[in-house]
């Protein structure tokens, strides 16, 4: 998977946040598996406004419907996750969003 931080806006500090409010590295090709881009997405597609095809595309081409499950798997697991919410709400905050 290819490096997809260039695709996003800059948030500066952000990413660097993201990363360590979530225990990710801060690479994205290494977030495979570990629930981050998932997040991402989450947050881009609600924050943001981005589309479907614009989260595949900068995540190494991922299917627009890919992306939808995925989201939709976050949304879920965001509902349950007391934890999760709160290093959401944190890294909005961050974000300003």
């Amino acid at each position: 998977m290819k490096e997809t931080l260039n695709h996003f806006p800059s948030i500066g500090e952000g990413e660097f946040h993201f990363c360590a409010l979530l225990n990710l590295p801060p690479s994205p090709s290494l977030w495979r598996g570990n629930g981050a881009l998932p997040a991402a997405w989450y947050l881009a597609r609600n924050f943001a406004g981005m589309r479907l095809a614009e989260l595949g595309s900068a995540a190494g081409d991922a299917a627009y419907s890919a992306v939808s499950m995925a989201i939709s798997r976050f949304e879920k697991r965001l509902k349950a996750d007391r934890d999760l919410q709160r290093r959401i709400k944190a890294v909005r905050k961050i974000l300003q969003l």
